[in-house]
């Protein structure tokens, strides 16, 4: 049998050479037709194999990435031309030394490296390396392990890819960031800045507030503040959105309703020439200058809600207008109620809009408290459900007796809990608490 095949196989290609087909399929003293399938379809697949190794060849040649084989010890037996451009080492200088002596290695990165290689594992990591003209250059690396058929390691094919530019986009863009950074710590510092110091100081009468941003940059800001000896002002507002476009909103807005030392402002008119005293502006008139000043920007959409108010010590009467803003919370002995009538329009919906004025009369014991919509509005974490005003209301009775800083500390763990420590919105909330009337 060994024989007839050895005779066949050269008779076969030749004829095949030839073109001799009908010469093949003659039975010829019945010696070698019998293999004549086995022989094509060796052949064929020696000349597919050939087709395939050479189209690998021309990809490994023509990668646009280096490409480096090394045998199971790490020498290297082969570089395409990329390697050569990537590094500046030709294949001449570089086949027959170790892969990890064409560039200074750290002992961490040859251990991890080793740890890979031993367990028969990928590798995948980045280095800084040097060319052999001295320029460093970053690359990323993947080691592959290439197995014989005991399944044994015979190669390692090492890819490498440039990517200096990359790197250098990232560290532009990180420095960008910690530039940015910085400046948005900076801008929330001048926005903390804004906010009360030192509150008035007032027999009988206390004040609290706090405030919890929930970006770097808040829209919400608040204030209380002396209008003249008898009369404390004191505004909540919200700008809708965050970030810089909002907070650069709530300080100028915080700028133009703060009093101007006794001279005239959105918040105090003109002194007559018959009086020493420069009249306030009433809550409803500072709506409507508002309303009149600023309009909503279509384009971002962004508009803002306030809660302005004067206290007046000698009546205890708080005298407020509410431009979309959430309407105050008044805790009494006999429990809390969140006071009814219109809250308007936020500023800017309407120029036209006609803005109410309300008076509370306070009374020893009672408590009033303003608060941004972050509050009522925040969601638990499925995004469901609201906190709600059902929820603020029972805390802050349940919290009636509690000292009154105490009391908004309170109410912002409870929302910042309800939220799971993930709140969407800024929190505000100012307090004002009677505890006697003022002499």
């Amino acid at each position: 049998m060994t024989g007839v095949q050895t005779c066949a196989l050269p008779i076969s290609v030749t004829a095949l050479k030839a073109g001799a087909y009908d010469y093949l399929v003659k039975d010829v003293g019945h010696k070698y037709i019998q293999f004549l399938p086995s022989i094509i379809e060796k052949a064929i697949k020696q000349k597919q194999s050939e087709e395939q190794l050479h189209k690998l060849y021309h990809a490994v040649e023509q990668s646009p990435g280096g490409i480096v084989i090394t045998d199971a010890t790490g020498r290297i037996e082969y570089v395409n031309p990329q390697f050569a451009k990537i590094t500046g080492y030709g294949a001449d200088e570089i086949v027959g030394t170790n892969v990890v002596d064409i560039n200074e290695h750290t002992t961490r990165e040859l251990q991890q490296i080793g740890r890979s290689i031993e367990a028969g594992e990928e590798w995948l990591g980045e280095f800084q390396e040097k060319k052999k003209d001295g320029n460093l250059y970053w690359v990323s690396v993947h080691i592959s392990p290439m197995r014989d058929s005991d399944h044994a390691i015979s190669n390692f094919v090492i890819a490498y890819n440039d990517i200096t530019e990359r790197k250098l986009i990232e560290n532009q863009i990180k420095e960008t960031n910690e530039r940015m950074t910085k400046e948005l710590e900076a801008a929330a510092e001048v926005q903390k800045s804004l906010l009360p110091k030192d509150l008035p100081e007032v027999p009988g009468v206390n004040f609290a507030w706090l405030f919890k941003a929930c970006d770097e940059l808040a829209g919400d800001i608040l204030n209380v503040f002396w209008l003249d000896d008898t009369n404390i002002g004191l505004y909540v507002l919200d700008v809708s959105g965050h970030g810089v476009a909002a907070a650069l909103t709530s300080v100028s807005l915080s700028r133009i309703l703060s009093p101007s030392n006794g001279s005239s402002s959105i918040l105090i008119e003109e002194r007559r020439a018959d009086s020493s005293a420069h009249p306030l502006v009433s809550p409803k008139k500072v709506a409507s200058i508002l309303n009149s000043q600023y309009s909503i920007d279509l384009e971002s959409e962004q508009y803002f809600t306030i809660l302005y108010g004067i206290l007046n010590l000698a009546r205890m009467e708080f005298r407020f207008v509410s431009a979309g803003h959430p309407k105050p919370i008044l805790v009494a002995s006999d429990g809390p109620r969140k006071l009814a009538g219109s809250a308007g329009l936020p500023i800017g919906f309407d120029a036209e809009e006609d803005y109410k004025e309300e008076v509370v009369q306070l009374n020893p014991g009672d408590r009033l408290f303003f608060y941004s919509d972050g509050i009522p509005e925040a969601l638990e974490p499925s995004g469901q459900e609201q906190f709600g005003y059902d929820r603020l209301l029972d805390l802050l009775n349940h919290h009636y007796a509690t000292p009154l800083k105490r009391s908004l500390t309170s109410v912002v763990q409870g929302v910042d809990e309800w939220a799971d420590h993930k709140i969407a919105d800024d929190i505000s909330i100012l307090a004002v608490e009677l505890t006697q009337s003022p002499t």
